[in-house]
């Protein structure tokens, strides 16, 4: 609901867990990332995700994944 309420341009269809979008070329995907980053933070959890954009053969675009925490020990 926010991704469509922030950009009006672009459509969506969701299935299941995964969420599908449809935006013209004009259309950045730098400004679709933004976006995405603006949900995760309005929602907490911006600390804990990040998205990640990935492009194969007959698709492009971004998945949200855990960031990775590492753990220095000093002495």
């Amino acid at each position: 609901r926010y991704l469509s309420e922030a950009l009006p341009q672009i459509t969506l269809d969701r299935n299941g867990n995964d969420i599908n979008v449809e935006m013209p070329n004009k259309l950045s995907k730098r400004t679709l990332k933004l976006r995405i980053k603006k949900f995760l933070h309005k929602k907490g959890l911006y600390n804990d995700y990040r998205p990640i954009s990935y492009k194969t053969t007959e698709t492009e675009g971004y998945i949200v994944k855990e960031k990775k925490l590492i753990e220095l020990s000093y002495y």
